[in-house]
């Protein structure tokens, strides 16, 4: 199962926070989330007047990390040690993507 998951913080903010959670291992790794993080960015910035989308991950999750530069979001920040996973502790990663960078990627 594939969930994607989008909040807007109101038409005047003009951003979304999204997500996304492939739940069985079986599928990881085969370009799902990707795809269909890719169709929701399509549908927001196309559909919608957005200036910013923007999303986060545990620094552990190198998948995620990958996939979220490939699909043209930036690194924008960290919260150290925010996350406990197994009794360790990682960084929270914020990504972040600009209308134009999704219009006019590099």
């Amino acid at each position: 199962m594939i969930r994607t998951l989008c909040r807007v913080r109101g038409a005047a903010a003009g951003v979304a926070t999204l997500g996304v959670t492939i739940g069985e291992r079986e599928f990881w790794g085969r370009g799902h989330g990707s795809d269909a993080l890719r169709l929701l960015m399509n549908h927001l910035f196309g559909a919608y007047c957005l200036s910013r989308l923007e999303l986060d991950t545990w620094s552990g999750n190198e998948r995620a990390v990958r996939a979220f530069t490939r699909l043209g979001f930036r690194e924008e920040g960290r919260r150290r040690s925010a996350v406990l996973l197994d009794g360790k502790r990682y960084d929270s990663v914020l990504f972040g993507m600009l209308r134009e960078e999704w219009a006019n990627p590099a």
